[in-house]
């Protein structure tokens, strides 16, 4: 055996690890499912993510915070509208900063207090920022999860 049989092999070894790799990191970063079929050579990207599962009393906990932040969401809402004009404000998400950074400083200063507000709220029900979110991306896309959250907040 010569030495180009190994370093063939090798190369072998490092493109199918680079491949695996990239696999990896591109399903971690979109939440997708990235599979590789050897047979057909396909390269097949589908939604399909982890089931999630919450406890009751997360689901409750969440509940409790919606509703709480509904609550100081609907006067935020109306007073940077006040300032922005209607329909504007409805496009406010605390997780992307640039929504709130393009606001004028008045507004700024309502849509910082109600996120800062409703973190608060998130962490007095014993829910991190992450876990409320992953849970409301959860709601969305489950329809009997909804149902339970909606039996919570009844």
């Amino acid at each position: 055996m010569n030495i180009h049989y190994y370093i063939s092999r090798l190369n072998k070894s490092l493109t199918a690890t680079v491949i695996v790799s990239v696999l990896i990191i591109t399903g971690i970063v979109t939440g997708t499912n990235p599979q590789l079929s050897l047979q057909t050579g396909e390269l097949v990207f589908s939604n399909a993510v982890l089931a999630q599962s919450f406890s009751d009393n997360d689901l409750r906990n969440y509940a409790r915070a919606v509703l709480e932040i509904e609550a100081i969401r609907q006067p935020a809402i109306s007073q940077i509208e006040s300032i922005v004009g209607r329909g504007k404000a409805a496009k406010l998400a605390c997780h992307q900063p640039n929504t709130i950074n393009r606001l004028p400083d008045n507004a700024r200063n309502i849509a910082l207090n109600y996120c800062n507000t409703s973190a608060q709220i998130v962490s007095k029900y014993g829910l991190t920022n992450e876990k409320f979110n992953q849970i409301t991306r959860a709601v969305q896309r489950d329809a009997n999860l909804r149902q339970k959250v909606q039996g919570f907040m009844r």
